[in-house]
C-alpha cells in the first residue's frame, strides 16, 4: 500500500484532504500537535512538525507517494528540511501561497511578478514576512536540483473553523457579531476586490493532482474564478447571521482599516489587503484536464458561517484585541466572557490605558525580577 504523509492536516486545507483520503488506497500519515484517534487507513501522529527530532524520523521512516506540506516555516527552517522532504517522497506539495504577487489591475496568472522580485521597500525586505518568506522559500526549492515538487499557491481560504474578514481572524470580528457587539471594518478595504477559497475546494484539487506526472516542477495557483468586494463578502457575514440570530448585526466603519489594532498585520494590509486579488485558472485546468470546480463564495462563506455558529470551536478572544476594538466602539466585555481574574486585568489594562503605559509597567516589571534574581546570587 502506497502511503501519503500529511504534515499539519488539521487545517482549513489539510482536514479536507484528510477526508478525502479516508477510505482510499494509501495509508495516510497525518501530524498534528494535538491528539487524535486514528481510524481506518488514516493514522494522527502527535508531534510538530517544525520540530527536526519529530519530522526527521518519519522522513527516514517510509519513503511516500505524496508528502503535503501545511506548515508554516521560516525561510531558515525551511533551508534545512527541504532535502529530506525531495528524498523521502516521489511528489512533494509546497504549499506556498498567492500573497507572493505583486500589486496587478488584470487577473493574475502564475507568472505574474512576485512581491519579492520587485518590491524596494527595504523596511519590508528586512523582514520574513510570510509573502515574502513563501516566496524565498520556492526558490530554495527550484535551486535545490530535485524537480518531484509541485508549488501551490492557494489564497485566502476559509472553512468551517476560519472565516477571514480583511485581516481580521473570526476570533475579532465573528465572536464579537455573536455577542452583541460592533465590528469594526473600513471603507478602504470595502472597495478592494478578493477571492475567498472554500478549503474543501483545495483539498478535492490537491486529491486530484496526485500521482499526476504533468505537475511535476510547476507552480499552479488554486483559487476560485469569482471574486468578490470586501464589502459584499461584509455584507454576506451580516446576511446570514441576521438570518441565523434574528438579531440585527452592528457594524462600524471606519474612513481607513484601524492596522493599531493588530500592529502585526500592517504588511498584510499594505501589501496584500489593499490590493485587488483576482485570478486566472488557465494553468491549472490545463493541467487536470477538466475545468475546476469551486463553490460559489456566497454559497460556500454561508454554508461555514452556519457550521461556526453550530459549532464555535475557536481559540477564543485575544484581550488585548479586543480591548483595542472596545476601545474604538466604545463597548465593553461581556461579564459572562470573562473566566479568569487574570483574564479580566489583561482586558482591563489594555481597555483603559495607554500602550505605551502597559509597555513601561511591562518593562519596570522585568528590571525588578532582574534585580531580584542579582540580589539573590
Amino acid at each position: 500500500m502506497e502511503k501519503i504523509l500529511i504534515l499539519g492536516g488539521t487545517g482549513a486545507m489539510g482536514k479536507h484532504l484528510v477526508e478525502k483520503l479516508a477510505g482510499s488506497e494509501y495509508l495516510v500519515y497525518v501530524t498534528s500537535r494535538e491528539s487524535h484517534a486514528s481510524i481506518g487507513n488514516v493514522i494522527y501522529l502527535k508531534g510538530n512538525a517544525k520540530d527536526t527530532t519529530f519530522l526527521n524520523p518519519l522522513l527516514k521512516m517510509e519513503h511516500y507517494h505524496s508528502i503535503f506540506n501545511f506548515m508554516t516555516y521560516t525561510t531558515d527552517q525551511f533551508k534545512e528540511i527541504v532535502k529530506p522532504l525531495l528524498e523521502a517522497t516521489d511528489h512533494y506539495f509546497f504549499l506556498s501561497s498567492s500573497r507572493v504577487y505583486a500589486d496587478s489591475d488584470e487577473p493574475i496568472s502564475e507568472n505574474n511578478p512576485r512581491l519579492l522580485d520587485t518590491i524596494e521597500d527595504q523596511e519590508y525586505l528586512s523582514t520574513d514576512n510570510y509573502a515574502l518568506a513563501k516566496a524565498r522559500q520556492e526558490d530554495i526549492l527550484k535551486e535545490n536540483g530535485l524537480r518531484n515538487w509541485t508549488i501551490i499557491r492557494p489564497y485566502l481560504t476559509y472553512s468551517e473553523t476560519r472565516l477571514q474578514l480583511g485581516f481580521f481572524e473570526q476570533n475579532t470580528w465573528l465572536l464579537r457579531a455573536l455577542e452583541g457587539k460592533t465590528v469594526v471594518f473600513s471603507k478602504d478595504l470595502a472597495d478592494k476586490y478578493t477571492t475567498l477559497t472554500y478549503g474543501a475546494d483545495v483539498a478535492d484539487i490537491l486529491y486530484k493532482l496526485i500521482g499526476k506526472k504533468e505537475a511535476l516542477g510547476e507552480v499552479l495557483q488554486i483559487t476560485c474564478g469569482q471574486s468578490l468586494k470586501w464589502g459584499d463578502i461584509l455584507s454576506i457575514y451580516v446576511d446570514e447571521l441576521k438570518s441565523i440570530t434574528g438579531k440585527e448585526i452592528k457594524v462600524r466603519m471606519l474612513e481607513t482599516a484601524p492596522i493599531n489594532i493588530i500592529p502585526t498585520e500592517k504588511w498584510t494590509y499594505k501589501y496584500d489587503r489593499l490590493f485587488n486579488r483576482r485570478f486566472r485558472g488557465d494553468k491549472l485546468e490545463s493541467i487536470l484536464g477538466i475545468p475546476p470546480i469551486f463553490t460559489s463564495p456566497e454559497v460556500g462563506l454561508r454554508k461555514c458561517i452556519r457550521e461556526f455558529v453550530k459549532n464555535p470551536n475557536e481559540k477564543g478572544y485575544s484581550w488585548r484585541i479586543e480591548a483595542q476594538i472596545d476601545k474604538v466602539t466604545g463597548e465593553n466585555i461581556p461579564p459572562h466572557v470573562i473566566t479568569t481574574r487574570r483574564q479580566y486585568l489583561s482586558y482591563l489594562s489594555y481597555r483603559y490605558l495607554n500602550p505605551s503605559v502597559i509597555k513601561i509597567q511591562k518593562d519596570m516589571k522585568n528590571m525588578i525580577k532582574r534585580l531580584i534574581r542579582r540580589i539573590g546570587r
